[in-house]
């Protein structure tokens, strides 16, 4: 069996994890090839030249491959600097810096996991003459597929895989996990791409920038320009810091971004910015809301893993819900049931301290709630009939924002940068507060979900091998295959008809090892027509 990945990120890792190990336990042979400009594990998100101020807006205690967890791994390859800090990379890492992890660091781990997997397999092969093991091997070419055609086999091979550099190779399946399509219809070609970090060395000390989009990718452009260029983030001080709590702490009365948990933890703690001198002078963000994101619970604060009774139930009733005025009602519910333990854990605390201690509000239990039936929620809205669910974009769009925003590592770097006048905030939605006429302009907003323009999907689409649904999204079963073919699309592409896309989170989506079971069970198929046609001959 020969398999094709396309794309060579976290998922292609974890596809690539899966069939070797089917396919040894089961003795079969299998080759794998994958296509990726960059190195595969950690794909183009994950890249190691990347600023090592960019981070994972998740927490790194998810990411697990089959060497381990990142954690584990990380505090391996730390070494002891001349003051016996912690360091990677010559990067001082805080006990925030291995929570919340730099890109780049995860990238590298990941590296090595593919790593481990391609050695693993060549030891296979140098032992399988004396051991009559399966020949399993992994290949990698360093170019971007532009195309995928669907043959007649004729024993070819079941797919045509042409890559940009004009080379062709024929599989028996392919897989394509390409993630975030790299443009897109609304973006704005004559902008600095806020991912090209390269482009954003160009940009001179001392301009002024404005900056589409004050989401996630927002964030990044700020760090690049400032921590990137030898900026520190130092803490504030004792002055509006407020570590008893309340509804509206000291701590966070001036905070640029949205807090609905307050008190947090440590990393709630402000920051004051000490430039260096490299940094713009200005950034200008705006959005159509004018809106930043709200920050995600601290995890040392008290309000992290609150037990919520009942929550199985919860998730049982939102997986059968009839539409979503009922998956509203559920949510309410569960915010409701959020609140009662919040207030409870703030009873407990205050008994223990004997002071007075405050819990979240409402907004942060809202937030909390869609968190923790996230799981029951994407099961709910993927792989829906047409009519099924209407409403449910809206209410992703207006809970995701509470529920998945930033950590407060990176939160308060911004709300830093608001104090020191380098962030100058929006007043509403539309066009940036009085950025000059001569600023530079910076795109932060990343190309959606769905069948993007320019991808190996559309190229699909177009030729007939993959059809859209009136519902969204692409026709394609719980294993990710197009119907009555050997091409498996999964990831970002295939929102709407699969929701919840996290590529280093391994626990909520099981289209991968479906997937791999699905192109096992082809190999066995093939290899008893074989059997059987060698004992007519016979």
């Amino acid at each position: 069996m020969k398999v094709g990945l396309i794309g060579g990120g976290p998922r292609a890792l974890w596809a690539a994890e899966e069939l070797v190990f089917l396919f040894r336990r089961h003795k079969l042979p299998l080759t794998i090839v994958c296509w990726d400009p960059e190195e595969p594990g950690g794909g183009r998100v994950y890249r190691a030249d990347q600023p090592l101020c960019w981070r994972l807006n998740v927490r790194s205690d998810i990411v697990r491959t089959h060497i381990g967890a990142f954690p584990n791994w990380l505090d391996r390859n730390l070494t002891r600097d001349a003051q016996g800090r912690e360091t990677y990379r010559g990067k001082v890492f805080t006990a925030e810096d291995k929570v919340f992890a730099p890109r780049a660091v995860v990238g590298d781990f990941l590296r090595d996991s593919w790593r481990a997997l391609v050695d693993g397999c060549g030891k296979d092969e140098k032992e399988s003459p004396s051991h009559g093991g399966p020949s399993i091997a992994i290949a990698h070419i360093p170019s971007r597929v532009v195309e995928v055609h669907s043959v007649d086999g004729k024993g070819v091979g079941n797919c045509r895989i042409v890559a940009a550099d004009g080379s062709e190779e024929f599989v028996d399946e392919a897989l394509v996990v390409t993630g975030h399509a790299a443009s897109w219809d609304g973006q704005q070609e004559d902008f600095i791409a806020a991912h090209d970090h390269h482009s954003l060395e160009s940009i001179p000390a001392g301009a002024d920038v404005d900056i589409r989009g004050m989401a996630l990718t927002f964030i990044d452009v700020c760090l690049a320009l400032t921590e990137g260029r030898g900026g520190v983030f130092v803490p504030a001080g004792d002055a509006a810091v407020d570590v008893t709590g309340g509804s509206t702490p000291a701590g966070t009365h001036d905070a640029a971004h949205p807090d609905p948990v307050q008190p947090g933890g440590p990393a709630h703690q402000p920051l004051r910015y000490i430039p260096s001198g490299r940094e713009p002078a200005h950034l200008y963000p705006y959005s159509r809301s004018g809106q930043l994101m709200h920050v995600k619970p601290d995890p040392s604060s008290p309000w992290v893993n609150l037990e919520v009774p009942g929550q199985e139930e919860f998730e049982k009733r939102i997986r059968n819900c009839a539409d979503v005025a009922e998956m509203r009602a559920i949510l309410d519910e569960v915010t409701d049931v959020v609140m009662a333990a919040a207030r409870e854990r703030a009873e407990e605390l205050q008994a223990a301290r004997n002071q007075a201690t405050h819990y979240p509000g409402r907004q942060w239990a809202r937030g909390e709630a869609w968190r923790r039936i996230y799981g029951a929620i994407v099961d709910r809205a993927s792989y829906l009939a047409p009519g099924d669910l209407e409403g449910f974009y809206e209410l992703g769009r207006e809970l995701e924002a509470i529920a998945f925003g930033p950590p407060p590592v990176t939160a308060k770097r911004v709300d830093a940068l608001v104090a020191a006048g380098i962030v100058v905030l929006p007043q509403g939605g539309g066009e940036p507060k009085g950025a000059p006429t001569d600023a530079i302009h910076v795109d932060a907003v990343i190309a959606p979900p769905g069948l993007q323009p320019g991808t190996v999907l559309e190229d699909l689409v177009n030729r007939g091998d993959v059809h859209m649904l009136p519902q969204g999204g692409p026709n394609i079963g719980r294993d990710g295959m197009a119907p009555g073919k050997h091409i498996a699309v999964i990831g970002r592409d295939v929102e709407p008809r699969v929701i919840g896309h996290d590529t280093l989170n391994r626990a909520m989506h099981k289209e991968i090892p479906t997937w791999a079971f699905t192109v096992f069970n082809r190999a066995l198929d093939a290899q008893a027509e074989t059997s059987n046609n060698g004992r007519h001959h016979d």
